[in-house]
C-alpha cells in the first residue's frame, strides 16, 4: 500500500507531476475511466488556467479565489501533490491571506502545465503501450 504524501511534503520533495497508483485507485482500478477524466481535465484544466491568467493580470481577487479553488480540487483527483498545494496557496493569498507574488503565480502555472502535459500523454495512452 502506498502512503498518501501530504501537500506540504509533496512540495518539498522530489515527486511525480502526478500519482497514476494513488489516482486510480481513486477511481477503483479503472483505467479507461481515469483516462477519460484526464482527457477532460486537459480541456477544462486549459480554460482553468487561462481564466486564473486573466483573473492574475487584472489582480481580480474573487476571480482567482474561485479558479484557484476549482483547479486546486481537479488537480486532487490525480493526486498532482504540488500542484495542488501550489493552486491552494494561490487560493488563500487571493482570499487575502498574505500577499501575492510573481514567484506564487509561476509555481501554479508551471505545476499545472506540466499536469496537463502529463495527462495528455496518459489519455493518449492505452494498455497495449503498458505491456510492450
Amino acid at each position: 500500500m502506498t502512503e498518501r504524501m501530504s501537500p506540504f511534503q509533496a512540495e518539498e520533495a522530489d515527486v511525480p507531476v502526478w500519482d497514476e497508483t494513488e489516482a486510480l485507485a481513486g477511481v477503483d482500478g479503472d483505467r479507461d475511466l481515469l483516462r477519460e477524466l484526464a482527457a477532460l481535465f486537459v480541456k477544462q484544466g486549459t480554460n482553468d488556467l487561462d481564466t486564473l491568467r486573466r483573473a492574475w493580470a487584472e489582480q481580480d481577487r474573487e476571480a482567482l479565489a474561485k479558479a484557484a479553488h476549482r483547479l486546486k480540487g481537479a488537480v486532487l483527483q490525480f493526486a498532482a501533490h504540488k500542484a495542488h498545494m501550489a493552486c491552494r496557496r494561490l487560493e488563500e493569498v487571493a482570499r487575502g491571506e498574505g500577499a501575492a507574488d510573481r514567484s506564487l503565480w509561476t509555481k501554479v502555472e508551471t505545476e499545472v502545465t506540466r499536469l496537463i502535459q502529463a495527462l495528455r500523454s496518459f489519455a493518449a495512452s492505452d494498455d497495449k503501450e503498458r505491456i510492450a
